[in-house]
């Protein structure tokens, strides 16, 4: 007889089709490893769930097919959990972490009562172990997280997941999808040039989707409340008009550059201000080096930039007022005494002036660039950070381009030579989390984030670049195989289709956009246009290459 957790989902969803046209199974067949979580959904939202404890996987289906036709299901999803085990509260936060988010389960007794929270379910409601805890009643003014210090029995549990759909017209009989972390697998062997511009196709889709006629772009959507949030980053906001502007101008879509211009312009409108000689770009009190770089950067990259050219001009002058003659930048206007985020706002203010001396190689502005450029080098050397890497590798791999300075390329190479061992492939980690750069012994690095991918890759597509430029063959493989590994991590992390979306009721609002993380469902705009920005770039170079799909999976691994 073949297990429950090792049959294959053909042969479960066979099972299933036979028992719904009323075919003779047997109830002994498929004994069930522990509790089977079901959740009844009809368009995403869920119409009914319940946990069978004993029996069979046949007795289950047979159970609740009425049930699924009484609320009109159009999608089950199953939970077949097993090995489940005691935890002791010292170990809890051992034991249910961010990334078991939606791959453990967990159930807590607590005065004679047992609460549950299946992984399908920690999905689908994107709440953490603890969150979940804060919000189940254990007594009048007590949760069940505060139970947890007085004796409370934890218990941990494993969880094979599948998604079985659809249920409800007759165009084709349901078929039975494996998921982890609530979401099929990518396989990176199967990961290829195709799939490649269906992840590009579905990031272009979802940014035009979430622009309005106003020019207002999406900038955070909770997928679960099916909400925007209220949060705002002027420095995102700009990002995501420049991938407009990109996109618009490699697809020579002159109505999608209109929407870019008028998104511009939403942005300008909400955060720009001129004080004396300068732009500001002002957000709660804070105007940011990166933000106002990022805004004059976008303006100068549109094909209508004389619109915006006093507005330019005096976000110019503000870069200018914050570079030093030891070539730094301070990275904050206001407030005054503010000087960090040195990792990410000089590069940001530095691919702008690269920029600028592509189209205008002024010798002043050279030896300026030229005096951050030998600074910033050795103040990455001396404390090596990984955000620093994609915003300078863009920045000089434009200025290689005019300076023809090959220390310049030299540091592009270095600094992503660098940054390669600290993307993660293979197991023993989970595959959902392959492709992504991630350091666990470093947490001042940052936590994993589709949005940190997604920089990696404009970064490495400008390394790519200059090392297939330079015919330095063995560079170019490790990075193209980075950025391919990357890229399936984005494809992981996107609602491709209903399967990606089960759980979701606007699915219009999400279907092409990108995850945080596994365990996290939150769209962002930079999880986006990172991405999206590094592809438009690489996928021509992809094609200069000859790596195979078995050596982009393996690599030298």
């Amino acid at each position: 007889m073949t297990d429950v957790l090792t049959a294959d989902s053909a042969v479960i969803a066979d099972l299933f089709r036979g028992l719904r046209g009323g075919l003779p199974v047997t109830t002994a067949a498929y004994p069930l490893p522990g509790p089977l979580y079901a959740c009844l959904r009809r368009k995403g939202r869920r119409v009914g769930e319940l946990w069978i404890e004993t029996g069979s996987l046949a007795a289950a289906f047979a159970d609740l097919l009425p049930q699924l036709e009484a609320v009109e299901a159009d999608s089950l999803g199953l939970c077949l959990t097993h090995n489940w085990r005691s935890i002791s509260p010292d170990r809890f936060d051992q034991v249910f972490t961010k990334a078991a988010q939606g791959k453990l389960g967990i159930a807590v007794t607590w005065d004679g009562q047992e609460r549950r929270l299946a992984p399908l379910s920690a999905i689908a409601s994107n709440r953490s172990f603890r969150r979940w805890l804060d919000r189940q009643s254990a007594s009048p003014g007590q949760s069940l997280a505060d139970a947890l210090s007085v004796g409370a029995n934890v218990r941990a549990f494993a969880a094979r997941q599948l998604h079985i759909a659809p249920l409800t017209g007759a165009s084709r009989a349901p078929t039975c999808t494996p998921l982890f972390h609530g979401a099929p697998i990518v396989p990176p062997e199967s990961f290829d040039l195709a799939e490649l511009d269906c992840l590009i196709e579905g990031m272009t889709a979802w940014m035009q989707a979430s622009l309005r006629e106003d020019g207002h772009l999406t900038y955070k959507y909770w997928p679960s409340r099916g909400e925007d949030s209220k949060a705002d980053s002027p420095i995102r906001r700009f990002m995501a008009t420049r991938v407009l502007i990109q996109a618009a101008e490699m697809r020579r879509d002159a109505a999608l550059m209109d929407r870019a211009a008028a998104n511009l312009q939403f942005n300008l409108d909400r955060f720009y201000r001129s004080e004396e000689d300068l732009g500001l770009i002002e957000w709660q009190g804070q105007v940011k080096l990166g933000a106002v770089a990022l805004a004059t950067l976008a303006i100068l990259e549109h094909p209508n930039a004389e619109r915006w050219g006093e507005v330019y001009h005096r976000l110019s002058a503000t870069i200018d007022a914050l570079h030093r003659p030891d070539g730094s930048f301070h990275s904050f206007l206001r407030p005054a005494e503010r000087n960090d985020n040195q990792n990410f706002y000089p590069g940001e203010a530095l691919l702008f002036w690269a920029k600028r001396l592509t189209r205008d190689p002024d010798q002043e502005l050279a030896e300026r660039f030229h005096s951050s450029f030998i600074y910033y080098r050795a103040w990455h050397r001396a404390a090596r950070n990984p955000a620093f890497v994609p915003w300078h590798s863009q920045a000089y791999a434009l200025a290689f381009g005019v300076s023809r300075a090959s220390e310049m390329r030299d540091f592009v190479l270095e600094m992503n030579d660098w940054l390669l061992p600290l993307q993660q492939w293979g197991r023993p980690l989970a595959p959902v989390f392959w492709g992504r750069f991630y350091d666990p012994g470093r947490p001042d690095f940052g936590p994993p984030h589709a949005s940190s991918t997604g920089v990696y890759i404009e970064g490495l597509a400008a390394a790519l670049a200059l090392a297939l430029k330079a015919r330095d063959r063995s560079r170019a493989a490790g990075f193209e195989r980075a950025i391919w590994r990357a890229a399936r991590n984005l494809r992981q992390l996107q609602f491709k289709d209903p399967v990606d979306a089960f759980y979701i009721q606007k699915r219009s609002r999400v279907l092409g956009g990108l995850r945080t993380e596994a365990y996290n469902n939150e769209i962002r705009v930079d999880n986006v246009q990172h991405g999206l920005a590094g592809l438009l770039v690489a996928r021509p170079l992809l094609r200069q290459t000859s790596l195979s799909a078995a050596e982009r999976a393996c690599g030298n691994d």
